[in-house]
């Protein structure tokens, strides 16, 4: 009987944590999206309530994975110089933190080590190829991938096409982690 493994990408963020699990047989079977909607909520209490929600997505699901790869922020990476921006990059480091410490096996990575320096779309559109899975380009000058996705992939309610821009990167993450610690080409 074969042995099924689980990897995931793990796309952190102060208001939209997802993630997604793709197979050792190169399927994706999961995407979820956790929410923060109070747009009052700034600072520090924002982002530890991100922490206790990613903390908690990740003890929720953590024995089923085999490893994950969890996006770092890079500000060499984003362009990221002024103040403001690289304050934003420290509180979203908290809630990469945060997933990596709920979840064992899981591996810290930066965006030029899964995807490069291309557009955002480009990883996605290539992860969804090669899963086998339609989509649609999505955006105006930022430009991203949703995916009509099959039913037997379990997706979280609530995911908005608009929230794809960031749900697509856990997916081609995910599809990363497998090819890197699963073997899976």
């Amino acid at each position: 009987m074969l042995n099924i493994r689980y990897y995931a990408g793990i796309d952190p963020d102060l208001r939209k944590l997802s993630y997604a699990i793709v197979n050792s047989r190169g399927q994706l079977v999961r995407v979820q999206l956790a929410k923060i909607n109070d747009k009052d909520l700034k600072g520090l209490p924002l982002v530890e309530r991100a922490c206790r929600k990613a903390a908690h997505l990740g003890s929720d699901v953590s024995l089923a994975f085999t490893a994950a790869a969890i996006e770092m922020p890079d500000v060499t990476y984003t362009g990221r110089t002024n103040a403001a921006r690289r304050q934003d990059l420290v509180l979203l480091a908290a809630v990469a933190g945060a997933w990596k410490g709920s979840i064992p096996n899981s591996h810290l990575t930066l965006p030029f080590d899964w995807k490069g320096t291309v557009p955002k779309h480009i990883p996605q559109c290539r992860a969804y190829r090669d899963l086998g899975i339609e989509y649609e380009l999505w955006g105006g000058q930022h430009k991203y991938a949703v995916p009509k996705l099959p039913k037997e992939v379990i997706v979280s309610d609530g995911i908005n096409p608009g929230d794809w821009a960031d749900v697509s990167d856990s997916v081609a993450l995910a599809l990363w982690c497998y090819r890197k610690f699963g073997g899976g080409e």
